[in-house]
């Protein structure tokens, strides 16, 4: 069983290793959006949007409703915003850790 977590945690991360699937996961953290909202906010055409949302629907991450003639996405579980904020956090550490670093080395003469 535990092998199957990794598998999926696996899964999980290169689905959501991909620029507009996070920005995707950001847009919907902030309530249900339409396809044409969500392309056109992150301006993508239609066609490359719904192949994102397809992956990240596959994975589980984001799940899809019609409201009428319309489609709207949400989010599977708020905890998937959770953790890529999360991961933003650390991220943003980083950089700033590398920049006191490089700032660091600028001042001794050393590039």
């Amino acid at each position: 069983m535990e092998e199957d977590l990794y598998r999926l945690h696996a899964e999980v991360c290169r689905t959501l290793g991909h620029p507009t699937r996070l920005r995707i996961v950001y847009l919907l953290s902030q309530g249900k959006s339409t396809p044409g909202e969500l392309a056109a906010a992150i301006g993508v055409s239609p066609a490359n949007l719904s192949q994102h949302l397809a992956a990240l629907r596959a994975a589980g991450l984001v799940e899809v409703a019609r409201e009428g003639a319309r489609l709207r996405y949400r989010l599977a579980s708020p905890e998937v915003a959770r953790a890529c904020e999360t991961m933003r956090r650390v991220l943003l550490e980083r950089l700033r850790r590398e920049s006191s670093l490089l700032s660091l080395g600028e001042g001794a003469g050393l590039r």
